[in-house]
């Protein structure tokens, strides 16, 4: 599977957030969700990630989906540097960023579940 990405979603309150995520899962049939969890390089949790996961629990509550926290450190990082590597202007353009960080995120993900599907159906 690959991932795509979306519009970024510019919203000013985590209700707000909430509410866009779940028409855009309502209209998109998404039948899961991956939330990126900033922890600190060394692996601990901050203020941004228990905001995270807060945010994780609201939309498991109003959405009834699976929802899931990964990690999404180093992923601006990456999404910069692609867009260096391809040529693409990074200055003044976040929101294309971003968007690419997510899909990023939600790549690594979705590699990862299909790893863990081959290892338990070959163990």
């Amino acid at each position: 599977m690959l991932a795509r990405s979306l519009p970024t979603l510019e919203t000013r309150s985590e209700t707000q957030t909430v509410r866009a995520i779940v028409e855009l899962a309502a209209r998109e049939e998404i039948g899961e969700i991956v939330v990126g969890l900033p922890l600190r390089l060394d692996g601990t949790k901050g203020e941004a990630a228990e905001q995270a996961e807060a945010l994780a629990e609201r939309l498991r509550q109003e959405t009834g989906l699976p929802v899931h926290l990964w990690d999404e450190r180093l992923t601006s990082v990456q999404a910069e540097r692609l867009a260096r590597e391809t040529g693409e202007r990074v200055r003044g353009r976040k929101g294309k960023i971003d968007a690419r960080a997510a899909e990023l995120l939600l790549q690594s993900y979705l590699d990862s579940q299909a790893r863990r599907s081959r290892a338990s159906s070959e163990g």
